[in-house]
């Protein structure tokens, strides 16, 4: 019974282990700098996982026509990525590490976690995965362009090329060869606990390696607070609404809602902690937790 619990209650509710992670990030942050160095291993796991179910065929298996599709694209590439840009340069003007993490944002594809929300809210899945999957296909060539465009000779393009490589195509192909192996077949229970357990590793890096300055009295925790809560509840609860107003299918409000609110946090804080400094990824590590208090937000009034 205790072993049930701890396996379902807590290995496998990423909510707990997020939560879990981010207060001991806080309070014993003396590992911090050690499971940095192991952020994009974690990554990579975490993303082969999340994508063996992604199929890309379904890009072209989608039933909704290629004009919602781009309405999809549109949503997180566009109005989501130029509004994370809009409120770094808002918010911090003369703070560039700040303001960094935010831009980045802008430069990486939806979480696939849109996915299982989309299911769970009762949206279109196929649709979902359709849009996700060609997302991850098109950010192996706007992730280091738009990164490159927005930060100029201040980003070494080879060294961003890696990255890109490392963090998006690599997922991509040890799915697939997972996939050949049968590897789906293994529990889905197995599968949840080692993508919690590398969640954790990332967040307990970027919360650890930042916690001086969580606790320093520092006035920006607050706007960056403002601006995480506007890049995720805002936008996202202003799509739903909007959505439903023009008459919107109900089954593509949800994946509309997820597209519009969400982005690769894990991907987004690896970015930032390779390309800049630690405090460049706080913003992500705050927008983290507050996609998925969106989420539950949404799946409570459902």
């Amino acid at each position: 019974m205790v072993l049930r619990f701890i396996l379902d209650g807590v290995l496998r509710n990423s909510t707990v282990m997020l939560l879990l992670a981010i207060f001991i990030g806080l309070i014993f942050p003396q590992a911090a700098y050690y499971f940095k160095g192991f952020v994009n291993h974690s990554l990579i796991i975490m993303l082969t996982i999340s994508a063996m179910g992604m199929r890309i065929r379904s890009i072209f298996s989608a039933k909704r026509g290629v004009k919602t599709v781009l309405v999809g694209l549109a949503l997180n590439y566009v109005a989501l990525s130029a509004l994370c840009i809009l409120l770094g340069y808002l918010f911090f003007p003369m703070d560039a590490e700040l303001r960094n993490g935010f831009v980045v944002m802008a430069a990486v594809p939806v979480a696939v976690a849109v996915v299982p929300f989309t299911y769970l809210l009762n949206g279109d899945v196929e649709y979902s995965m359709s849009v996700t999957a060609l997302l991850y296909l098109l950010a192996l060539i706007l992730t280091p362009l738009l990164i490159y465009a927005l930060f100029g000779s201040a980003i070494n393009l080879w060294d961003l090329i890696t990255l890109d490589l490392q963090l998006i195509l690599l997922p991509l192909v040890l799915s697939r060869v997972l996939l050949l192996l049968k590897a789906n077949r293994l529990s889905r229970r197995l599968y949840d606990i080692v993508i919690n357990l590398s969640l954790v590793v990332i967040v307990y890096a970027i919360i650890g390696v930042n916690q001086h300055t969580f606790f320093s009295g520092e006035g920006f925790i607050y706007p960056i607070l403002a601006a995480s809560l506007i890049r995720t509840f805002g936008i996202g609860i202003l799509t739903e609404k909007v959505s439903a107003k023009i008459g919107v299918e109900k089954q593509l409000i949800p994946p509309f809602t997820m597209l519009a609110s969400i982005k690769n946090m894990a991907l987004t804080s690896t970015l930032a902690l390779s390309l800049f400094t630690p405090k460049s990824s706080l913003p992500a590590a705050i927008c983290m937790p507050l996609e998925i208090f969106l989420f539950i937000y949404l799946k409570a009034r459902a």
